[in-house]
């Protein structure tokens, strides 16, 4: 996908400045993005590769690597979802957090 395209479709979801992203839609967006690219993907072949990563830190590890070796637009809107979708889980990590003091006891009644 191009930057561009990218940067409309998120103008679109979450408005100017992201100013109505939260962590639900930025989910969905990322999901709807990815669904929609591995569509496109869905006929051509797919060759299965032996696994070489041994943990998530090597798979992060080879996936950066290769986000070096892409076109630029197209490394981009790769990291900018990635950058997005990260910074948006951690928000709701730390709102379930502040919260669950609040409805920690509940069940025990």
């Amino acid at each position: 996908m191009k930057l561009s395209d990218l940067r409309e479709r998120a103008l679109q979801a979450f408005g100017p400045g992201l100013q109505n992203a939260t962590p639900a839609n930025v989910r969905e967006f990322v999901d709807a993005i990815h669904t929609e690219a591995h569509a496109k993907r869905k006929g051509e072949r797919y060759e299965m590769t032996e696994e070489k990563l041994a943990s998530y830190e090597d798979i992060l590890k080879d996936f950066f690597a290769r986000a070096l070796d892409l076109p630029a637009d197209e490394a981009a809107g790769i990291l900018w979802q990635v950058g997005l979708e990260l910074a948006f889980a951690l928000i709701e990590q730390e709102n379930a957090e502040r919260l669950d003091p609040l409805f920690r006891n509940l069940g025990e009644e």
